[in-house]
């Protein structure tokens, strides 16, 4: 049977359409965000991000801090942020794919750089982090800008079992301050 007999015809949206269902992807995922860390992400022009705004609607929600409007999802603001603690991969959205970024520090970094792979813990960046890996076991280097807590600690300790666990190696922690 050929395809065309198989395969109804694809549905073709206008303009409008697309612009408006790649925003509400984008913020449905990314949100909070900024209009400009769209087109970042996009790389459509501010009119498109603009008119890809308003044909969504109501279907996402905008609030203003300190001038800056941050669009997201309705139910995104109810689920609040991840607790724990995470080894953020160098390159990952967080750190490259907003414009307008405002990491939550919990001291600031004493050098420049060292945010290149940060540690997260309860949405709070604490520190930077990397790896060496042999044969045998992986070692995550973690500079850390602040105390922790004991429970923070006990947080990292987990992200970095986690890491070892994805590596299927053993995992060792070396904690550092700059």
């Amino acid at each position: 049977m050929l395809l065309d007999q198989r395969v109804p015809e694809a549905r073709t949206p206008t303009r409008e359409q697309a612009l408006a269902a790649l925003a509400l992807r984008y913020f449905r995922s990314h949100g909070p965000a900024t209009a400009r860390d769209f087109s970042w992400w996009s790389g459509l022009t501010m009119a498109d991000v603009n008119a890809g705004l308003e044909a969504v609607g109501d279907e996402l929600e905008s609030e203003d801090d300190d001038g800056t409007p941050w669009v997201s999802s309705p139910q995104s603001a109810t689920e609040g942020p991840a607790s724990g603690a995470f080894l953020i991969p160098m390159y990952d959205e967080l750190g490259v794919a907003y414009k307008d970024l405002r990491m939550v520090l919990a001291e600031q970094p004493p050098r420049e750089g060292l945010l290149e792979r940060p540690i997260v813990i309860d949405g709070e960046t604490v520190g930077s982090w990397k790896r060496t890996l042999t044969s045998r076991s992986a070692t995550i280097h973690a500079t850390l800008f602040t105390s922790l807590s004991d429970a923070q600690a006990a947080a990292l300790d987990a992200a970095v079992e986690r890491f070892g666990a994805f590596a299927e190696l053993p995992a060792v922690l070396e904690l550092s301050r700059p």
